[in-house]
């Protein structure tokens, strides 16, 4: 079987059961096996496969053909300006949560003095990760996952910021009380209604850590229960910064206004034009 061969065959096997840009995924997935970049697959069409990499290849397209993510198999996923990690322990990181950081690190970057932050639920660590890199702080990372906590840590190693990253077990709903004292707290937090969990892509009802999926009944159990202690955790002046469901600006709106200590409340809308990050200040 020649690289081309293999593409083709790839591709059509993707294609059956409606993997989108299956040809693209079947490249990546090649270019994976052979190790080398994917343009250089078009440069070498007429190149044999060994039959251990034609063996390969086929185990890793019918394992996708099972709709496990193509990150999972790959074990890895670009975020930002890094390249994490990944495996099927935590969620695999979002453009929409690039703009949660993005705007995080605008908003907090001209700082004088180091700021403390706390990441709730960190998964793979790529949140912690980028605002290490990009900010004078340093960052508490909770996560109740102990296999998330290993793979956020060995991320941050590779990047060579643990040193600005302190990893904590924690149950993100009982908070300790010696989480306390943050300039801010920032979170990609599990916010799908429980009942509407099985209804997303195979992909990620079957595959993704219903941990960091399931937000409760309403979708909005985190968010109630972290802002009902926050006074405990966040600084006078403090900033929250948390990624938000589609539909769920109007309870978040609710939410802050009813606890009254909240002020410049800003949602950020992502790449679809859905309110999908909101920010707001401690009085």
């Amino acid at each position: 079987m020649t690289i081309k061969d293999a593409i083709t065959f790839g591709t059509k096997v993707l294609e059956s059961i409606n993997i989108e840009n299956a040809r693209f995924e079947s490249e990546i997935i090649l270019a994976h096996i052979l190790n080398i970049k994917r343009y250089n697959l078009y440069l070498n069409f007429a190149q044999e496969l060994s039959k251990l990499q034609s063996k390969n290849y086929s185990s890793y397209i019918n394992k996708r053909k099972k709709h496990i993510p193509l990150q999972y198999l790959l074990k890895s996923q670009e975020f930002m300006d890094v390249k994490l990690y990944i495996d099927k322990g935590v969620l695999i990181p979002r453009p929409e949560t690039e703009i949660l950081v993005e705007k995080f690190i605008e908003l907090v970057k001209n700082k004088s003095k180091k700021i403390k932050i706390l990441d709730i639920g960190t998964g793979s660590g790529n949140i912690a990760i980028m605002l290490a890199l990009n900010l004078n702080c340093v960052v508490y990372a909770a996560d109740i996952s102990v296999d998330a906590l290993k793979i956020a840590k060995y991320n941050a190693k590779q990047y060579k910021v643990s040193d600005k990253i302190k990893f904590i077990q924690a149950d993100i709903l009982n908070l300790l009380p010696t989480f306390c004292d943050f300039d801010a707290v920032i979170s990609n937090p599990p916010y799908i209604k429980s009942d509407d969990i099985d209804k997303l892509s195979d992909e990620v009802s079957k595959y993704e850590p219903r941990i960091a999926l399931d937000g409760g009944k309403d979708g909005l159990l985190f968010y109630k229960s972290i802002l009902s202690k926050i006074k405990k955790i966040l600084k006078p002046n403090g900033i929250i910064a948390f990624e938000i469901g589609m539909g769920q600006k109007k309870h978040l709106l609710q939410i802050l206004n009813q606890l009254g200590n909240f002020t410049d409340i800003k949602f950020i809308k992502d790449y679809q034009s859905i309110d999908r990050v909101v920010f707001a200040r401690m009085i």
